[in-house]
């Protein structure tokens, strides 16, 4: 998968190492396995202990790394929902190119304003949990009727799980 912009993953590391983000251990000699991923672009909350790059080295998200990389998912997954949701797009390649440009743009006001737009849906459109923010404290999903086809009525709840 090539990344426009992107660093070199070692120089990326180095980066993060020295934000905070994450902490470097060598790679253990042992045999062992490793969970494969989805996306690897966007699979940022990845289990602890995760191999990078060659295999010489094990890169985990330090608490400031977990919650930038939360945020970064949640900006990601909403902007999904409003593209499919609010805007009615329905290329996946154009919904998915266009979330990633979103979640490196959105401040943080307007990701809330979005997701208070949304009314805080719980998942993206492929299923997958969106990280809570600061809007969503206290919030409950209500189970407001919305009118979908003639005769026809669901839930936000019902709407947001699609």
């Amino acid at each position: 998968m090539e990344v426009h912009g992107a660093l070199p993953v070692s120089l990326a590391i180095e980066k993060m190492i020295d934000m905070g983000l994450v902490v470097s251990a060598p790679h253990p000699a042992e045999p062992h396995d490793h969970k494969p991923f989805v996306n690897p672009c966007h699979e940022a909350l990845k289990p602890m202990a995760t191999s990078v790059g060659d295999g010489t080295l094990i890169v985990e998200l330090t608490p400031r790394g977990r919650e930038r990389a939360g945020s970064i998912i949640r900006r990601h997954r909403l902007a999904e929902r409003l593209f499919t949701d609010s805007l009615a797009m329905d290329s996946e390649s154009e919904i998915e190119q266009q979330a990633c440009k979103f979640e490196h743009i959105l401040s943080p006001e307007a990701t809330d304003k979005i997701c208070t737009f949304l009314a805080h849906p719980r998942t993206c459109p492929h299923g997958a949990p969106i990280p809570p923010g600061p809007c969503c404290v206290g919030q409950t999903i209500s189970k407001v009727r919305e009118t979908v086809s003639p005769g026809r009525q669901i839930t936000r709840d019902e709407m947001h799980e699609r």
